[in-house]
This record gives structure tokens, sequence and C-alpha cells, in this order.
């Protein structure tokens, strides 16, 4: 084999993943070849050719990144520098930061920012052992060393280079045994960011070393057969088991390995519906008047912001990937929000925002949408600043996707929270009925969702989400919606979530949005025995009662809760104190908990929500009874009356 040459596999054989398939497909054979498609450097993530557009685009239409990107890198220039530097889980981001300077020099040439890298990289090359050598710290900086090398290859001093070629191939050596030969615990959980951001270390070395090195092959082999079944479980709606935030980290990982396969090996994995899906999440999970710390509804771990990641590189990535007019849109509102400057993205913002791709403003698509694979419905007013989002989630964190591909196994879900048949609400700016957030220990009474004899739900009581014990539970899902002008409509089966000492045999969460600021929340409880259900929702402030009405209220913006069924009901209204992943937004929150007075085995919640300004809410409701399955509710706005329909064994709702 010439040095030259890398020896991968046959594009014949490459395969690009079919969702409709039931189990990943045989995987690189040694008898499998391809080409190493750029000799020389750079090719990681930028060519030779590229240069000159950045450095032309940098004073025009990229002039807002590229500003950005000098600001990041002067400011890491003069930073502060722990030794030895990679022992903590926090140095990962000096990997991001040493690419950045690198990227910042590669664009202006300007001399201080060659000089900031040779002065971080020092302490990272005299650092023995990053970490425990297997973990989120290798990844993150064999991403930054990786791209210093590929980048300023000709301006390196050939000491320097052999040092950090050293470098990089002792780490790379000690990933791949890790993953091929111990089988690390991460290395076929293949929808968690301890699999993806290692993993793609051993790519970032073998395109900076291909050619060079001979154990180059063998790392993107390894890397490569991973992604490979990465892409295979990835929900083809876009979404993640573990919430919209640690989606982003994954969602940016998974397509920085996909730039680097396709441009410099020729394995091309971005033909995914997930890919394609995800900027979609992002859209729809995004608060009405985003800003840079609060700009995401998020289901699971998370902070009330999706900016960890960007994401708006990764939304000019697909804008340009699949001529998708909405994520360029969408990225280009987030920019003017100041959105999507968090670390890397900058420079990232730089490579892959084509101005070009057209922009159709992300406002015309519908108000609402339901995420198949993940049971998630994102539902909204409209897309003004003032408008109402309404987030509801039922899932056993492990889709109908991943059991057919995977059966019996969870593959991540540590981040993931046990919150099925669960809702929020951000009303006029404010958030209203919220989510607990990123806790370090999952229960559901922290959640809008129901508890069970004191029980919660599979999965939870734990610090990390225990994806086993909750991967085969059935029922648990979103299965039925009907979306119109006036209201959204979903029916949700989380009967099969619970603990089984729960006792519960049956738990249907009917939600009705009623448009624009009204929530219908009817719930079909039986257990096995008398039972107590409690019904709960959150607040972040004071909670009061008057009779079966319970008020809360956030700035201007106020909410009621109104109690219709069972009319012998006890409440408790307490603080809850949180265990947060610091920093955190949020350490405790106030629980309304509404309990079955009596025991018993079977009963019906019905509860309205309102959301408004001013002296009094839109609407009153009354539920007028239940008959033959079909529950009849009286709506009275504006002194018009109107009778709300549900169908509770259809599955279906009117309003007459």
């Amino acid at each position: 084999m010439k040095a030259s040459t890398l020896v991968m596999m046959s594009l014949l054989a490459l395969c690009v993943p079919q969702w409709a398939q039931s189990s990943p497909q045989p995987q690189l054979t040694p008898s499998d070849r391809v080409e190493l498609r750029i000799a020389s450097h750079p090719r990681i993530h930028v060519t030779a050719e590229v240069v000159p557009l950045l450095r032309q685009r940098a004073a025009t239409t990229h002039k807002v990144f590229y500003d950005k990107l000098l600001t990041n890198a002067s400011a890491y220039c003069v930073e502060e520098l722990p030794f030895p530097l990679g022992m903590g889980d926090d140095d990962r981001g000096f990997g991001d930061q040493l690419s950045e300077m690198a990227m910042a020099y590669l664009i202006s040439r300007d001399r201080k920012y060659f000089d900031g890298c040779l002065r971080m990289v020092e302490p990272m090359l005299k650092t023995e052992d990053w970490g425990d050598n297997l973990g989120l710290v290798v990844g993150h900086q064999l991403a930054g060393m990786c791209c210093m090398y590929d980048w300023l290859y000709d301006d390196l001093d050939p000491a320097l280079r052999d040092r950090m070629k050293a470098k990089i191939h002792r780490q790379a050596e000690i990933l791949h045994t890790y993953a091929s030969e111990e089988r690390v615990w991460w290395h076929d959980m293949y929808l968690q960011n301890w699999c993806h951001v290692p993993t793609s270390g051993l790519v970032y070395a073998a395109a900076a070393l291909a050619g060079e090195d001979p154990e180059a092959e063998k790392w993107f082999r390894q890397a490569d057969h991973c992604f490979t079944n990465v892409h295979l479980a990835l929900s083809p709606d876009g979404n993640s088991e573990e919430g919209q935030a640690y989606m982003t980290y994954a969602w940016e990982y998974i397509l920085r390995v996909d730039d680097i396969s396709r441009t410099v090996f020729g394995r091309d994995h971005f033909d995914s519906d997930a890919l394609r899906n995800a900027p979609g999440v992002m859209i729809y999970c995004s608060l009405p008047n985003a800003t840079r710390k609060n700009s995401g509804m998020v289901f699971g771990d998370g902070r009330r912001h999706i900016e960890w990641n960007g994401p708006t590189h990764m939304l000019f990535k697909s804008a340009d990937l699949y001529s998708d007019p909405y994520s360029q849109s969408f990225a280009l509102w987030m920019v003017a929000r100041g959105i999507g400057y968090a670390s890397e993205a900058a420079m990232f913002n730089m490579i892959w925002y084509n101005p070009d791709v057209p922009a159709v403003p992300f406002q015309q698509l519908p108000t609402v949408k339901l995420f198949a694979d993940s049971s998630t419905v994102y539902a909204r007013s409209g897309w003004d600043e003032d408008a109402t989002l309404v987030g509801f989630k039922c899932t056993s964190n492990t889709s109908d996707h991943l059991r057919k591909l995977f059966p019996g196994r969870p593959i991540a879900g540590g981040h993931a929270h046990p919150d099925a048949a669960s809702f929020q609400v951000y009303a006029f700016g404010r958030w209203m009925a919220i989510d607990g957030g990123y806790s370090l220990w999952k229960v559901t009474e922290e959640h809008n969702t129901l508890m069970v004899n004191g029980i919660g739900q599979l999965g939870g009581d734990s610090q990390w989400f225990r994806a086993q014990e909750a991967v085969n539970a059935e029922p648990c899902r979103v299965t039925n919606t009907a979306f119109n002008p006036r209201f959204d409509y979903i029916r949700a089966d989380a009967s099969g979530i619970y603990r089984p000492k729960a006792g519960l045999v049956r738990f249907i969460r009917h939600l009705v949005y009623l448009k624009p600021h009204d929530i219908l929340i009817i719930d079909e409880l039986e257990g096995k025995d008398d039972s107590t259900f409690t019904w709960y929702v959150h607040a972040e402030d004071e909670i009061t009662r008057d009779g079966n009405a319970f008020s809360f209220s956030k700035g201007d913006v106020k909410a009621r809760v109104v109690w219709l069924a069972p009319a012998d009901f006890t409440a408790d209204i307490f603080r809850q104190q949180l265990t947060f992943e610091p920093p955190v937004d949020l350490q405790e929150q106030t629980a309304l908990a509404i309990s079955n007075a009596a025991k018993a085995k079977s009963t019906m919640f019905v509860a309205m929500l309102n959301f408004y300004r001013g002296d009094a809410p839109e609407t009153d409701a009354r539920l007028l009874g239940v008959t033959d399955g079909m529950a009849a509710i009286e709506l009275t706005r504006g002194g018009k009356a109107e009778i709300l329909m549900v169908d509770l064994d259809a599955g279906k709702a009117e309003l007459r």
C-alpha cells in the first residue's frame, strides 16, 4: 500500500441507511476499498480551494460570523490555561478553542492567533493522558489538535508537527483499543454523546494523518462502523430520546463526522431522514421570543435554551445539503436575535453557511407538528412573539424504530426523564406550566403528568434515567392526533410506563389545545385495585386556590387551572426543591398536586387551563357529562357557548 493512499471501502459497497430496514446491515469487510480523496492539507472541513472564498466572505456575507470568530479567538489567546491541560471534564472546551484560533489564523493570517495555538497546544502535548483517555475530553481535544495540524500544516515547525502527530497517534490508538478490543461501554451506545464524541476523535485523527500514519485506515474503519450504526439508530423524525438539548450535541458531531467522511474518504451518510428532519425539531421547539439563554422548550436534560452547540451552523449545513429554505430562514432569524455563537458555532457558521441557498420564511410552516417516532407534539397559536407554545410528550424514551433495530436493548437514555404524558406551556413570552429541566435526580413528580399510589414511571428515581427498565414498556405513545385552525387534539396512552407496584391498568390522556390560549385535559384512569391518582402541574412562583380554581402568574401573564372532575378531590400546593446540574436556571418550582379524595379503581380527571393577560381568562368551561365514551364540555367565550365533544374511545374531538 502506498503511503499516500488510504485503503478503505469500495464505493460500490457503500450503503445509505434505509429506514424501512428492521436490523443493521453487515458492515465493513476487509475487501472493501476506497481511495483517499484529498492527499494534501488542509482537508478537514475546508480545502485549499475554499480558503480564499472564506476570506472574501469574511468581509461580506459572513462578516457577523467572522467578527465573532475573531472575538472568541482573541479571548482564547490570553486565557489562563490549566496545567496539566486535558485532565478535567471542563477541559474539553480547550479543544474547541484550539480549532477556533486555528481557523482565525487560517483566514486572517494574523500571527497572534498562530501564537495562541502554539501556546495552547504545548500543555496539551505535555499532558500524557487526557482524562481517562476514553471520554469527551479526548474527542474534543483530538478534534482541536487535528484541525490545527491540518489547517496550519505548512506553517508548523516540522519538530512540532512530529510531536503533534505522535500525540494524535497515541490518543487514537488508545481510543481504538477501547472501542474495538475492550469494547468500552459506549462503543455501541449509538445514540449517546459519549459514543459520538470520542469516536469522532478517531475520524479526525484518521483525516489528519491519512497517508502519513499506516494506522489511520484502522481508526477510520472502526469509527465508520460505529457511525453507520448511529445513522441506522437515529430517529427518522429527527428528534432525540435524550431531549432537544442533547440532540444538538449529537447532531453537531454527526454532521462533523459525516462532513469529513464524505469529503476525505468518500463515505456518504447524508442521505438520512433523521438529518433532513432535525431542523424541524429546532424550529418547532423554539420559543416565540427566543433569546440567547431562553430559546427552546426542552424535554429531558436541558436548560431552556438550544444554543449549547449552535444550532445555527447545523441549520446552515442542513439548508445547504438539502436545499432547505426553512432551515436557512430559521438560522438567519436566530442570528438576527444574537443566537448561535456559542463556542465553535462561529467557526462552523463561517464554513457551513451558504448565502446562495434561498430562504423562505419558516413562519409559513404549519403551527403544529407531530414528531411521530418520538411521540412528541409542538403546537402554537402562531409564529408571533406573543404566541402560546404547547409541548407534549408521551414515550418510554425508546421509539418503535429502535425496538425493531435493537429489541430489548436501549442504546441511549441517561439524559431522558420519566415524563411520559407530560406537557409544558409558554405563553405571552413567559414560562407558565413548566418542566424542571436539567435535574440530577430523575423523578416523575417534577413533571406535568401523574403519579399513581405515590409511584412514578419506569426508568426514574435515579441519577440517570434507567432506560433498560423502560425499553419494553407498552403501551406508551401518542396514538391519535387531529389538527385544525380552531384546536389541536392529542390522545396518548401511558398505561404501560408505570412501575408494576403502582398497579396501574389504564392511563389515557386527551389534551385539547383550544387556540389561542386554553388547554383542556381529560385523563382516563384505572388501577388493579382502589388507587390514588395524583395530577401535577408546575409553576415557577406561588399558586393560590379559590374553590376548584387555582391561579398563578409570571409577570403580567396569568394562568388558571379549573378542576372540573372529580368533584371530590384533594389539592396540595408546595415548593419542590430541585437538584440541578450547574449552572442552573431554576432551583425550585411550585407544584400543584390534585388527587381523588377517596381511593377508586377507576376515575376520570378533567381540568381546564387558561393562560391570559388582563383581569379574566377568555374561556370558562363546564363539564356536562360523560355518556357512552363521549365527554361533553361547555365552553363559554365572549358570551358565546360552544360544546366540545371528545370521543374517548375513537380518539376524536369536535367543537359544536
